[in-house]
């Protein structure tokens, strides 16, 4: 049969009672245990339903330590609520130390709530699972999933530490909604998978998926998804496809909203489809997806697409790509058979990451890669937080302090790439030559303070003066892809040395803000 830890059922409610329930168990030091041993058996913690007019509220918590194999035959649930009238229900369970198999036959749900059309029900699920062999759900983990046409919200943090293998038969849901009618439901959910491998959806007749914070309402329902899976120094290969926030069905309440974010931290992630804040049927409201990678490999094997209101943020820690192992010298990156591109890329240097190893030298990183091409282009691209155009912009300086770092993203039929270049000294616009553009450039700026390596300032002492003259004049004509071309006439040099000698003592008398000076004028 079953274990129930704080559960209410409806059944014991009627209209106008108030029904309150809580419990704890502790299971420890065992060879293992089993939860409907020959038949369907459920493990319930803080669940609780209400019937029509009635409340109920449950609270419990559960405790597996040390049992070398547990084996339930059914659900796995905590914090769920569900009926007709008001139910309140909180879970909270640590699974540590299983040095077998912990096996559910059923779901996992945590903080999953729903509500019939009378309804008003919450829920709230935390499960800790630190150290085991294998951790399987033969069905779906559903994390802070709301659905019913009643009032309904649901909490759900679902942790999974140190597993060798984890399988998950069907899909994961985290901040999942359904919607319909007039209903009014929340969820908000965080899945973590750290140091550990996981099997998504290949056990099911249709391969299963992860969904986080996918919005589901039609008519005038209100629907609100928040969802965050976090992945840690993991591998995980999903059957299906990876949802990274999804308003669809419809639904015209202007108050949806879905909110989604897919983190890989020293991990790989490899599904068919992944899509970011993807908008169907017309369905109204807020919607905003983020995919954040750090030293590491995301894989669609099929389409990546990211839509309007997608962010994808990608971490360099160094010039070798990401192959999913998480070595500190690893860019983050994507391979994808196709990609349709939107939304914004966010590039982010990290403190290991120091540029370009010489002045003069670029760096590579093929950030996107596609088999067959790809389609659209980002609407935005930033570097550090610097917006960067179609050729190399000033983005500051280096993580080792070097000044004048430069960088732009490309993009043709292979894919999106990076790269970076440390200009050459006296290099003030990135265009890999020391020429007379940037003696322009000086010449605008000259003796202003508060300048910098793009208003040519090269010395980095926050002033264009001679000192920053006799900088470029030192490299003047010299090309990051040519070591030295012919030197220009004597009487170019000469009229140019004349002006800085002509003005450089006078400059500490005089301080100007950024303005422009006419090449050749006398201050």
């Amino acid at each position: 049969g079953s274990l129930d830890i704080g559960d209410v059922e409806s059944a014991f409610t009627t209209n106008g009672s108030n029904t309150e329930s809580s419990g704890s168990g502790t299971f420890s030091g065992l060879s293992s245990m089993i939860f409907g041993n020959g038949g369907a058996g459920d493990l319930n913690v803080g669940q609780t339903s209400a019937a029509v007019g009635a409340n109920a509220e449950g609270t419990a918590t559960v405790v597996i330590d040390q049992v070398f194999s547990v084996d339930i035959e059914g659900d796995f649930d905590l914090g769920q609520t569900s009926g007709d009238g008001t139910s309140a229900g909180s879970g909270i369970g640590t699974v540590s130390n299983i040095g077998g198999t912990f096996a559910i036959a059923g779901d996992l749900d945590v903080g999953q709530t729903s509500a019939g059309a009378t309804g008003n029900n919450s829920g709230s699920g935390q499960l800790n699972v630190t150290g085991a062999g294998t951790f399987r759900v033969a069905m779906d983990v559903d994390v802070a999933q709301s659905t019913g046409g009643g009032a309904s919200s649901g909490i759900g943090v679902l942790q999974i530490n140190d597993v060798n293998s984890i399988d998950i038969g069907d899909s994961i849901d985290v901040g999942k909604i359904r919607a319909f009618g007039t209903a009014s439901n929340q969820a908000n959910g965080q899945l973590t998978i750290s140091n550990s491998d996981a099997m998504v959806g290949f056990d099911a007749a249709n391969p299963g998926s992860i969904e986080i914070a996918r919005v589901l309402t039609s008519e005038t329902a209100l629907g609100q998804g928040v969802g965050t899976v976090r992945i840690v120094n993991s591998g995980v290969d999903v059957a299906n496809d990876v949802v990274v926030g999804e308003l669809a069905l419809g639904g015209s309440q202007p108050s949806n909203f879905a909110s989604a974010r897919l983190e890989l931290v020293d991990s790989k992630l490899d599904a068919r489809d992944i899509s970011v804040a993807q908008r169907l049927d017309g369905t109204a409201g807020n919607l905003d997806g983020t995919i954040d990678l750090s030293r590491s490999l995301l894989v669609a094997q099929g389409l990546l697409q990211l839509s309007n209101q997608s962010t994808l943020t990608m971490r360099i820690d160094g010039t070798d790509r990401a192959l999913g192992g998480g070595l500190p010298s690893e860019y983050a990156a994507v391979d994808a058979d196709m990609a349709s591109l939107a939304g914004g890329l966010e590039v982010l240097t990290e403190a290991s990451y120091l540029g370009p190893a010489n002045r003069g030298n670029q760096d590579s990183f093929d950030l996107i890669s596609t088999v067959f091409g790809n389609t659209g282009s980002f609407n935005d691209v930033t570097f550090d937080g610097v917006n960067l155009g179609n050729s190399f912009t000033y983005v500051g300086e280096t993580q080792g302090g070097e000044d004048g770092l430069f960088a732009k993203v490309s993009q043709d039929a292979s894919g999106v790439s990076l790269s970076t270049y440390l200009a050459l000294p006296g290099d003030a616009n990135g265009d890999l030559v020391v020429d007379g553009q940037v003696f322009i450039v000086w010449n605008i700026f000259k003796f202003s303070s508060g300048t910098d390596w793009a208003s040519g300032d090269f010395n980095g002492d926050g002033l264009t003066d001679g000192q920053d003259f006799v900088i470029w004049n030192g490299f003047k004509f010299t090309s990051a892809q040519a070591p030295a071309v012919p030197e220009p006439s004597a009487g170019i040099v000469c009229w140019g040395m004349g002006l800085v000698l002509g003005l450089v003592g006078r400059r500490r008398q005089r301080r100007r803000g950024l303005g422009v000076v006419d090449l050749g004028s006398t201050p």
